[in-house]
């Protein structure tokens, strides 16, 4: 049974419904809470408060919510209905996609701030060791970090005012040691529309720093990428002015390097 359905902002700002349901076992799995996808399915489906609802786990992993019995919906159940405001941050929404995706177009907004985070410190980006979800909402809510550049003017002194004295020197050093990723790593944490890892990497062997993709020609971009569609998409994301001041924010952090082997310094971070 649908007890209720929250709003989860992502990154891109894609906000995003999530069903809270009353516990219930699929597949050996206990299951509290499922997937609608986008904003759009809750008013295809016009779910109600209390509706019971047929599950279904896509590859076993996420439950999805895959049809609503209307034969036991309650007398006078409430719709469910998308927020007009950002749930994080308060600013209007816009429908995109047709009526289908849900949109926070506000950059600041704290909820994508701290996601945005979140993805840069991964791994496969720039590994940033100690910067946890929870220390990501610190930051973010002790206005430390209002956009990504801020992150690399922190101390292990600011730090400490969000974690151990420990964890805030191992996450300084993460920091010092991104100064100096390659491009691809920067760029699979920027998180740039169409951008995927393996573009990443192929645009950091096409671009020896941040400044020469910017100024990178649609022509340069193919060439690099073999795809003038994607070429054209990734070229529009870099010419965003909110993502173009972004980068250029990033390269006022440090100074400027070229890299010239893999694993050497990346313009904005030295």
């Amino acid at each position: 049974r649908l007890r209720a359905v929250t709003w989860q902002v992502g990154r891109t700002g894609q906000v995003v419904p999530v069903a809270e349901l009353e516990p219930v076992y699929v597949s050996s799995s206990r299951i509290q809470r499922a997937s609608l996808h986008q904003a759009g399915e809750v008013m295809r489906r016009d779910l109600h408060e209390e509706d019971v609802v047929s599950l279904q786990k896509a590859g076993e992993i996420i439950p999805l919510i895959v049809g609503v019995d209307l034969t036991q919906r309650r007398p006078g159940a409430k719709p469910i209905r998308p927020p007009e405001l950002c749930p994080s941050c308060h600013h209007p929404l816009a429908w995109r996609s047709n009526g289908q995706v849900l949109q926070c177009e506000n950059r600041t907004c704290p909820a994508r701030l701290e996601r945005r985070l979140l993805h840069l410190a991964r791994a496969e980006a720039l590994g940033l060791r100690g910067l946890t979800p929870r220390v990501a909402r610190r930051l973010v809510e002790l206005e430390l970090v209002r956009d990504l550049p801020d992150l690399f003017a922190l101390t292990a002194a600011d730090l400490q005012s969000v974690m151990p004295e420990r964890a805030a020197a191992e996450l300084a050093g993460s920091l010092a040691s991104a100064r100096t990723a390659p491009v691809a790593r920067v760029l699979a944490g920027l998180g740039l529309s169409g951008v995927t890892g393996s573009v990443a990497e192929r645009l950091g062997e096409a671009f020896s720093t941040l400044e020469a993709l910017q100024s990178a020609s649609v022509a340069q971009l193919e060439q690099a990428l073999g795809s003038a569609a994607r070429a054209a998409r990734i070229h529009r994301a870099i010419q965003d002015p909110d993502t173009a001041r972004e980068m250029d924010a990033l390269g006022r952090v440090g100074g400027s390097a070229e890299s010239s082997a893999p694993g050497v310094s990346v313009s904005g971070y030295t």
